[in-house]
């Protein structure tokens, strides 16, 4: 949260942060940009009752995850065998998969 205010998303945008020594990801959508990434009128205090909007941002972030590492694990069968993909491109294919599905959320239709 403190984060999101300091770089100006609090209310309006995302904020997707990455801890590597933890793997592990975060993400922070503001008050105002929430209708838009559940696709569906309503506060963040309504999206949190029972957890819908933790479980949005998760399956998200899995969903993310999940298409990064398969398009790694692609790229590295069809790369040559002496010349296999760097580990850090299944960091950034990830990246991309997360930032795809933001845009895709958050763009206005």
């Amino acid at each position: 949260r403190d984060l999101a205010e300091k770089l100006g998303v609090l209310q309006n945008g995302a904020l997707v942060l990455y801890v590597a020594d933890r793997d592990e990801w975060k993400l922070w959508i503001g008050d105002a940009s929430a209708p838009a990434f559940m696709g569906r009128p309503g506060t963040v205090k309504d999206f949190m009752q029972g957890g819908a909007f933790h479980e949005a941002k998760q399956a998200l972030l899995n969903t993310a995850l999940a298409e990064g590492t398969a398009a790694y694990a692609a790229q590295k069968a069809a790369a040559p065998a002496d010349q296999p993909p760097p580990t850090t491109q299944r960091l950034k294919l990830i990246t991309d998969a997360v930032l795809d599905a933001l845009i895709f959320k958050l763009e206005p239709h």
